[in-house]
């Protein structure tokens, strides 16, 4: 338990830290996640797909909940756009290696590299949702 003047310290400092003031910080900041298009990985997964996924392993789960087996399908599809989206960076990488020309390599390596967070992010919320189904 905290101390009352470490709360006191923590209330001080947080009143410190409110985020970006300006428009142009705001909205610099509001394009943080879009950076690689990973941070909200959900919305790059349809909806649609989701369902259509979902409808196709119905059958051979009769007795598993609809709501699980949609939340599997939509872990297995946004596993999938994460993996796609290593793959383009890992191309864009080649061929910056090719071109021989004056291209951020380190940037595209630590680009490549960040994506593993939002890969485990993605394989855990997978792993839980089939430890859900099988137990």
């Amino acid at each position: 338990m905290a101390s009352s003047s470490q709360v006191q310290t923590n209330r001080h400092n947080a009143r410190h830290s409110t985020g970006p003031r300006t428009r142009g910080g705001k909205l610099r900041a509001s394009r943080n996640a879009r950076r690689h298009g990973l941070a909200s990985v959900a919305e790059h997964v349809e909806s649609v797909d989701v369902d259509r996924l979902a409808a196709a392993l119905a059958p051979g789960c009769a007795d598993i909940p609809a709501e699980l087996i949609r939340a599997a399908a939509g872990a297995q599809l946004q596993l999938r756009h994460v993996r796609r989206v290593r793959a383009s960076f890992g191309r864009e990488l080649l061929d910056a290696l090719d071109a021989k020309r004056n291209l951020p390599v380190l940037e595209l390596l630590a680009r490549y590299e960040r994506l593993d967070r939002y890969e485990q992010d993605v394989r855990a919320r997978a792993k839980r949702t089939l430890r859900t189904i099988l137990s």
